[in-house]
């Protein structure tokens, strides 16, 4: 999994793994795969209970997010998800 992180800084990968590792052991790829967030408010702002879920457990895990890095992070996992790269990394 590491792999997929090697072309940013350190405290990227630190965030990226982290939310990799979390969005594991909550077993949400699938969900992530599958979601759209509103168009009106993004990964920021969305209000749906799984992806609160998912916000919450990211945050605990790694402290330092802003609102745009989580949503960002958050973003990147999705891609990451609906490109199946979770699958060949576990």
């Amino acid at each position: 999994m590491s792999h997929l992180f090697q072309s940013y800084s350190q405290h990227e990968r630190n965030m990226f793994v982290s939310a990799y590792e979390t969005i594991t052991c909550l077993e949400a790829w699938e969900f992530l795969k599958q979601y759209e967030p509103p168009e009106n408010t993004g990964f920021m702002f969305d209000t749906n209970p799984e992806v609160t879920r998912i916000k919450n457990e990211i945050v605990n895990a790694y402290d330092s997010h802003s609102g745009s890095s989580l949503a960002s992070t958050i973003r990147m996992m999705q891609q990451i998800a609906k490109n199946n790269l979770y699958q060949s990394s576990q």
